[in-house]
């Protein structure tokens, strides 16, 4: 990389113009020439092998070098043992005739480095680096060095450890650093300190550990864990440092650390960092935090006026809130009137923790007149809501005149019918019964099934029947039925079955468009059935079946209406409805008219019928056809 040098000159007018001069030396030549420098090496004894480069936010440069280097050589002397002749020996220079042995070591050295380069181009500082390593950059002005990087089985995972952290400014200069007594697996910082999480080694074993380095001055605070565990990861949150925790049976743990006492003005900004201090919503959450001190100093002067801005913006919540603290004196002046004129402008929302605490300062006479009329009222409707407490008191307080809670007739019947489910019969019977009164024909069906069957509520068939006939004879299709099953005995249990009647409601059902009743209708009309044989009507219910879509009542159709039965006979419309049947039963169709099987034979219809079907490609219906015509 090359350097760019800024020089600046002042102009005639007093501008200071910046000029970007190019120069042939790149960041590395500056390094490796600062380190022959520093490390006193000829200038062809050290040479650069690998070099990387981090680029600061200021322009600075941050040089990674791996550099190898030659010192000469060193002799060692020896003299030759007693005993042996003297003569030639081999020595680096060659065969030599010597009393002596002289042994020549080549002296070689490799390190890696790092070497801070300013933007100008000026070295500033170099220090050791280990072979394995990652950078960090923690806060504007600081980045950390780990350093000796490994890797570790956790949990069957291979993850990397460091055995060091230094960290220093943009300018090299070493901030802090400690002895290797941890390793590290995870780093993060705030505005005052650095948080590592890992393990501590003591004389009895390894210990999970978070430490606390204050960036400044490099004074730390170790928080140290179970032996055997480790520290794998530290993270910000608005409530601290949230710490990931290897335990000894191989799973996870989370749990959170509080921020260091100089932290807290940092702890504030990330949590009113993360909401819209405008939107009302996240100014009740903020009213919160001061209110019971969860992450901020415990303020309820500031909680109140969090929750007024959330309640001037006609906030539930927001309203709500404020009503709490006029009840309870937080942060403004007890005040029981102004709570229930705030509580009951959340109720109307439908907030329920409002409608609750109205209703019970009504019950209570608490700060203002008993009302049990009023607080039946609202009991009623937090009772709908669904909450449990609520429909106790309602249905423990029926005597009691209220105004009714607004609800509509089919919310009522859907309350009912959960409530059912839950087999939760007294609130689901007052449901049911609201709804009735409402006006829900839904409902009193729903309550005339539940009196037939005696389904969590004791059965009775005449007030069953009571329910149903009105809106039944109104055209409720679903009433209709049950009271036919009524009177058709199913449900038994000593309510007797009435022809008459149960034969009324079924033709009722029919008539109002109920497919499977009109198939049955026109059986028992077209067979005498339950009914004086008739096929007119029967030709009549099973006409109204068709217009369903009823393929059984087609072919009926087809048979009425080739033969005059219950109708006047008419060929072509017989094959309309032969022709809207599916393929593979009309030869079976063409067969029974053809040989007069159920219905009247016509051979020569059915010879038509029979050519119908095989131009639809029935072979079956073709070979009759070419058998008969014949």
């Amino acid at each position: 990389m090359k350097v760019n040098k800024l020089i600046c000159i002042i102009a005639v007018f007093g501008i200071c113009v910046n000029f970007s001069m190019a120069q042939n030396r790149t960041f590395e030549d500056i390094a490796l020439d600062y380190l022959k420098e520093r490390l006193n090496k000829q200038s062809n004894g050290l040479k650069s092998d690998e070099t990387k480069y981090y680029e600061l936010p200021n322009g600075n440069m941050i040089v990674l070098m791996h550099v190898k280097w030659s010192d000469g050589y060193v002799e060692d002397v020896y003299d030759v043992p007693s005993g042996l002749a003297h003569g030639n020996y081999l020595t680096p220079q060659g065969w030599v005739h010597s009393d002596v042995v002289v042994k020549r070591t080549e002296l070689k050295g490799d390190k890696g480095y790092a070497v801070f380069v300013s933007r100008t181009g000026n070295p500033l500082t170099h220090f050791v680096i280990p072979e394995k390593y990652d950078i960090v950059p923690v806060k504007q002005g600081y980045i950390c060095f780990l350093f000796d990087k490994s890797f570790q089985n956790v949990g069957g995972r291979s993850t990397p450890f460091y055995n060091n952290v230094i960290c220093r400014d943009y300018e090299g200069n070493r901030l802090w650093g400690f002895p290797d007594d941890l390793v590290a697996f995870n780093i993060t910082n705030t505005e005052n300190n650095v948080y590592i999480a890992g393990e501590i080694i003591k004389d009895d074993g390894a210990y999970s550990l978070v430490r606390a380095v204050d960036i400044k001055t490099g004074k730390t605070k170790d928080h140290v864990g179970k032996r055997g565990e480790i520290a794998l990861s530290v993270m910000n949150t608005d409530e601290g440092i949230k710490i990931t925790e290897y335990v000894e049976n191989g799973s996870l743990r989370d749990f959170t650390l509080p921020y260091e006492d100089n932290d807290k003005n940092f702890q504030f900004k990330v949590i009113m960092n993360a909401y819209n201090q405008s939107k009302a919503s996240d100014q009740v959450l903020i009213g919160e935090r001061y209110l019971t001190g969860k992450g901020f100093s415990k303020d309820e002067k500031k909680a109140f006026e969090w929750f007024q801005k959330a309640a001037n913006q006609n906030d539930s919540e927001g309203l709500f809130k404020l009503g709490y603290c006029y009840q309870n004196g937080y942060g403004a002046t007890q005040n029981k009137e102004m709570a229930v004129e705030y509580y009951e402008k959340s109720a109307k929302q439908g907030n329920s923790n409002a409608i609750s605490a109205i209703a019970k300062m009504y019950a209570n006479g608490d700060g203002i007149p008993k009302n049990m009329s009023r607080a039946i009222y609202w009991q009623e409707v937090l009772a709908f809501k669904g909450d449990k407490e609520a429909q106790n008191i309602v249905l423990a307080n029926q005597s009691v005149e209220h105004e009714k809670a607004t609800i509509s007739g089919s919310d009522a019947r859907n309350m009912a019918i959960k409530s059912h489910k839950e087999s939760n019969y007294k609130w689901a019977r007052y449901c049911v019964e609201r709804a009735i009164e409402l006006g829900d024909d839904d409902a009193a069906f729903l309550y005339g099934s539940w009196l037939c069957m005696g389904d969590g509520i004791e059965q009775d068939y005449p007030k069953a029947i009571s329910l149903l006939t009105p809106i039944a004879e109104n055209g409720h299709l679903n009433a209709q039925k049950k009271l036919f099953y009524i009177y058709d005995g199913k449900y038994g249990n000593g309510f007797a079955p009435d022809k008459n009647k149960k034969i009324y409601w079924m033709s009722k059902v029919a008539e109002n468009g109920d497919e499977e009743f009109q198939m049955v209708m026109a059986n028992w009309y077209e067979l005498g059935h339950e009914v004086k044989k008739d096929k007119k009507k029967a030709f009549e219910m099973y006409e109204r079946a068709t217009k369903k879509g009823n393929q059984k009542a087609k072919i009926n159709m087809v048979y009425m209406l080739a033969a005059g039965n219950g109708t006047k006979k008419d060929i072509e419309r017989a094959k309309l409805y032969f022709d809207s049947l599916p393929q593979e039963i009309e030869g079976e169709i063409a067969d029974n008219i053809f040989w007069g099987v159920g219905t009247k034979k016509d051979k020569k219809l059915g010879l038509e019928l029979y050519y119908k079907a095989a131009a639809k490609g029935n072979q079956k219906a073709g070979e009759s056809y070419r058998l008969w015509k014949k």
